[in-house]
């Protein structure tokens, strides 16, 4: 397949698959734990499919998309920016729908207690992982190289992640969603690494869903 076109496959993949999935989880009657488990699988598969076009139809390494070996130089940036997250930010995101009348997070979070606290875990980490690689490596990357400006590349792949959480969360959460994503747009695009953002994303939702869950027990 020439360059362009598996390029703009991937892109397809890494914009519109998780988006797809919601709506298709959202819609669905079948059990709930059925539809979670299901749809984590397809985040799993999508991930997986974007990086064989990566490396097969487009011929580039895993680094081409900020995939390096992880180093304690990253864990220090991850630990970090989750720190920053859950001290500062976060909080801050969390009155964000109501200052501005919309509904909160409330039903996205009854929707997650129903979960068993093992597949909570397992999604956070394989979720906040997926959403790094194709958002902000794979999907920065290639509008980058189509527009010619990181900024709108950045703009763009923030744009389409906060409207994927749209289908679970509502609007009020999903507006906080494009913050910050394009918080962590422009930390991908200053250093090029997936792994400190894969690590704060996945530290970040342990804190505000899975730890938050288990005290209000």
């Amino acid at each position: 397949m020439p360059p362009l076109l598996s390029s703009l496959a991937g892109l397809t993949l890494a914009l519109a698959g998780p988006l797809v999935i919601a709506l298709v989880a959202r819609s669905s009657a079948a059990p709930l734990l059925a539809v979670q488990s299901l749809a984590l699988l397809a985040m799993a598969g999508l991930v997986a499919a974007v990086l064989l076009i990566l490396t097969r139809w487009e011929g580039l390494p895993l680094a081409a998309i900020g995939l390096h070996a992880p180093s304690w130089r990253g864990v220090a940036i991850g630990i970090g920016i989750a720190a920053l997250f859950i001290a500062v930010i976060g909080p801050l995101l969390l009155r964000m729908p109501g200052w501005l009348g919309l509904a909160g997070f409330e039903a996205g979070r009854q929707e997650i207690a129903a979960m068993p606290v093992s597949l909570l875990l397992l999604s956070i980490i394989i979720v906040g992982a997926a959403e790094e690689v194709l958002y902000r490596g794979y999907a920065i990357e290639r509008l980058e190289a189509l527009t010619g400006s990181v900024v709108l590349a950045c703009a763009l792949s923030s744009a389409v992640f906060a409207l994927a959480h749209v289908p679970l969360w509502g609007w009020g959460p999903s507006l906080t969603t494009l913050i910050s994503g394009a918080i962590f747009a422009a930390l991908y695009a200053w250093q090029r690494d997936l792994f400190p953002l894969i690590l704060a994303h996945i530290l970040t939702d342990i804190a505000g869903l899975a730890l938050t869950r288990l005290a209000a027990k």
